[in-house]
């Protein structure tokens, strides 16, 4: 009888290893990248072939290449195959804010549906424990690689200490075990210098595998200076300092860094996250960001005041660094007849490789063999996106959400044919989620109604408020702003 069990054993186990989820997008154009050039490839009726998580094989849709039994296969015959998009900064608790500036699960289910398929999530609003477990279940269920950035400090519902024990807790009760999401930390107080709290950070960095350490670094009138040059100065308790150790460091926005600060990101390779659309919006400066897009990435960060997919923020960004290095020419009255002085493979390749550049995950942001299995198709056949040639301007500077046909994250088909099928995500549309996301909005946002912001006098950082004159696009001295 032992025999027996243990012959069955035997066979479920070759079984397990041996049988694999496979999926096969047949006769398409994929945007690789060429790691020897350090540029984007093109490459023209090819397919690609996934494995389990992992991308096994691309090649000549014409060549004879062994396909695993039972691959689910997919044409994507002129449709265009890209890297996921990887935002390194979205505060997705914000999601119910939407429209005045829900749940964590409407949020995600979003940036995957426009093709966002790694995100760190800057988790500001990791106001208790319980909503901080609520929070992950959600982005577990999400099906997102996320990186959750626990946010420690700075609250008066929780301290930090219990933050701390808290986040112990995670990294050792198996919670993450099995998903694609994993544990990196926030802070925003370097600048005040709370050596207490300092000190409890840099201990769980050298206890624990810490994802990413992420940090707002704006300075000027807002006063949170986070910048290289202050991390720099930290020391830890091995001798060296908080940007000598292996943990990646992402410096929000980045609008205050100086060249000091440049050269320190280069020489131990840490990145930026812009969000391009948010920092536009909200007048901050953005005028010397181009100077160091070789340790930049691309950001939403706030998606309840804009557009929550990073290809919108990519077209953004791209066309404002293009504006700002050639208006001098036609103010000089001469006209630009060379190329653009950045071009769209370059905006691609801030939202996809630099991105998880920023993060040292080389198998991510990139289509190639042994890379992870995060893909996005573009429907190349649809109204707006027909005719293309090019398929990175096609993907940077014609498509939108609507135009994302598939989605795999992971290895998992999370999207097909423009439909949404992750279990997870499908979810958000029975009545009890939609309702109980419409009422927490809702709530949110009659309490900013009834408790505006008052604009007048000094900001918290003793700073005074200022105005411009409004624009109205109809004439007449009695119409409204």
């Amino acid at each position: 009888m032992k025999q027996q069990i243990f012959r069955l054993l035997h066979l479920f186990a070759a079984f397990s290893l041996s049988h694999s989820e496979s999926v096969l997008f047949e006769n398409g154009t994929i945007i690789s990248f060429n790691e020897t050039s350090g540029s984007v490839e093109i490459l023209r009726d090819h397919s690609l072939l996934v494995v389990n998580d992992t991308i096994s094989a691309i090649f000549p849709t014409n060549s004879t290449s062994s396909i695993p039994a039972e691959t689910t296969r997919i044409s994507v015959e002129g449709d265009i195959l890209s890297p996921g998009h990887v935002d390194t900064h979205r505060h997705v608790w914000q999601t119910a804010h939407r429209s005045i500036g829900g749940t964590e699960l409407v949020g995600l289910c979003e940036a995957v549906d426009a093709g966002v398929t790694t995100i760190v999530d800057h988790a500001s609003g990791s106001f208790t424990s319980d909503i901080v477990d609520a929070y992950i279940q959600a982005t577990k269920d999400s099906g997102i690689r996320s990186i959750f950035a626990y946010n420690l400090g700075g609250y008066d519902t929780v301290s930090f200490d219990e933050q701390v024990e808290h986040f112990k807790t995670l990294m050792t009760d198996g919670t993450l075990t099995g998903s694609t999401v994993s544990l990196g930390i926030s802070y925003e107080r370097w600048t005040f210098g709370i050596e207490s709290e300092i000190q409890a950070i840099s201990a769980l960095m050298s206890e624990f595998d810490i994802a990413v350490l992420e940090t707002h670094a704006v300075g000027g009138v807002y006063a949170t200076e986070n910048n290289p040059s202050i991390l720099s100065q930290i020391q830890l308790a091995n001798g060296t300092h908080l940007l000598n150790t292996t943990v990646p460091v992402v410096f929000v926005h980045g609008t205050s860094l100086t060249a000091t600060d440049l050269t320190l990101l280069r020489t131990y390779n840490h990145y930026m996250a812009y969000a391009p659309e948010f920092e536009m919006s909200h007048s901050r400066e953005v005028g010397q960001q181009h100077l160091a897009m070789d340790q930049a990435s691309l950001s939403v960060g706030t998606h309840y005041t804009n557009s929550g997919d990073l290809i919108t923020q990519a077209r953004i960004w791209l066309q404002n660094v293009r504006e700002r290095l050639m208006t001098h020419l036609t103010t000089e009255e001469r006209i630009v007849v060379n190329r653009n002085p950045m071009s769209t493979n370059q905006g691609f390749l801030l939202a996809t490789r630099s991105g998880a550049q920023a993060i040292r995950r080389d198998d991510l942001g990139v289509l190639r063999v042994g890379a992870k299995a995060d893909i996005v198709v573009y429907d190349g056949k649809a109204p707006g996106m027909l005719g293309w040639s090019d398929p990175v301007t096609a993907v940077l500077l014609h498509s939108h959400v609507g135009h994302v046909k598939h989605v795999l994250v992971n290895g998992k088909i999370w999207k097909r044919d423009g439909r949404i099928v992750h279990q997870g995500c499908l979810s958000t549309n029975t009545s009890n989620i939609e309702e109980g996301f419409l009422k927490a909005a809702k709530t949110v946002q009659q309490f900013w109604n009834e408790n505006p912001v008052s604009l007048e006098g000094a900001f918290l950082t003793g700073y005074s408020y200022g105005g411009r004159d409004d624009m109205d696009v109809v004439r007449g001295p009695a119409t409204g702003y």
